[in-house]
């Protein structure tokens, strides 16, 4: 009985942590498209401000202690968005953290988090175990955490986005995931 009380307790912390991060995380993007009214006044009269987005890309572990992608075609994903991020949009794509964009995950991580839904599945999934493991091991900054501006975005490998290559919910949450095969150009 009590295993069940303290499921149910835990599961019900999970829909709770879920909600009320992706309500902040929803303000805080709210409150930035407003404040970057200019910028998008400058962006449609033609003029791209150069600006800088704020990555990390985190290689999960199987249970056997081996990474779910090869750390090179992480390295040659990564810079291959980095050349069409800045050709594109004009942002440049740096490092939150360390000095690498990409590393290795580096404890083993369950199994419910390495094959994961995208869309309405993945919307869901904020409110259980996996978003809270997900919000968990996001990489945050003090001034992201609290206003969302140059708050970083993590992007975990795993091993399978089910029936896509990637998965990333705008407004809701400040990481996404994408699988091997969605890393290959």
């Amino acid at each position: 009985m009590w295993d069940f009380i303290t499921d149910l307790a835990g599961d019900v912390w999970d829909g709770i942590s879920g909600f009320l991060s992706s309500i902040w995380n929803f303000t805080k993007w709210l409150v930035n498209r407003f404040i970057g009214i200019i910028e998008y006044i400058f962006t449609v009269l033609g003029i791209m401000l150069p600006k800088k987005f704020r990555i990390k890309v985190l290689i999960l572990v199987d249970a056997n202690l081996n990474p779910v992608a090869p750390i090179q075609d992480v390295e040659d994903a990564v810079a291959l968005a980095k050349a069409v991020f800045k050709d594109e949009a004009n942002v440049k794509l740096i490092s939150a953290g360390s000095d690498r964009l990409s590393v290795g995950y580096s404890t083993v991580a369950p199994e419910y988090v390495q094959t994961v839904p995208c869309g309405v599945g993945a919307f869901l999934d904020i409110y259980t175990e996996a978003g809270r493991w997900f919000r968990r091991h996001s990489i945050q900054t003090p001034w992201g955490a609290f206003f969302g501006y140059g708050s970083p975005a993590t992007i975990f490998v795993v091993k399978d986005v089910i029936d896509k290559d990637g998965c990333f919910l705008p407004f809701v949450t400040d990481y996404g995931y994408v699988d091997p095969c969605g890393l290959v150009g």
